[in-house]
């Protein structure tokens, strides 16, 4: 068993023993993991990140409208979507009937980055937000940059979802590099 897990693993049975002791706890908590995996937010609950880099070959402009158009979106990630980059804007990502998932557009702007909210998903992903930015590296790459965060649990499902963001976003950067 890797040390981490069984650090991990001693540290929840000794919150669940120690619960008074909440603060100390989660500052040890948070050392156990790399600082940019997790926040602690301002009511004390410790929320986990995904992050991916990706260089990508293609236009800011062609980035742009894989993650933000039905067109793309359909491409590398759902079964069919919709959606307008504007803010506030809700946008389906479809996936089958038990994956049917609705999101709102919390920030954006063309060309350069588009922040999702989600309020129906799967129970994990719920309030979790999806951001993908745009930063250009040099005259025909740019990196984008994808966060998902606000999980608050970094549980099995965590990880397979880590994993499939960086299996998603390699068939993204495929496509718009063929």
């Amino acid at each position: 068993m890797p040390q981490r897990y069984f650090k991990y693993k001693q540290l929840l049975s000794f919150t669940c023993l120690n619960f008074h002791n909440v603060r100390s706890i989660k500052h040890r908590f948070i050392r156990l993991y790399p600082p940019e995996l997790i926040t602690l937010e301002k009511n004390g609950e410790i929320m986990f990140q995904i992050f991916h880099d990706v260089d990508i070959k293609a236009s800011a402009s062609d980035i742009y409208k894989m993650i933000t158009t039905e067109e793309g979106l359909n491409i590398w990630w759902t079964t069919k979507s919709y959606g307008t980059p504007q803010i506030n804007q809700q946008y389906n990502f479809y996936f089958t009937d038990d994956y049917d998932w609705y999101a709102r557009v919390i920030d954006c702007e063309t060309d350069k980055f588009i922040n999702f909210k989600l309020e129906k998903a799967d129970k994990d992903w719920i309030s979790t937000s999806l951001k993908f930015e745009i930063i250009p590296k040099d005259t025909t790459t740019n990196m984008l940059r994808f966060e998902h965060i606000g999980w608050k649990q970094a549980n099995d499902h965590f990880r397979r979802t880590n994993f499939c963001w960086g299996q998603y976003l390699a068939i993204m950067k495929k496509w718009l590099e063929k």
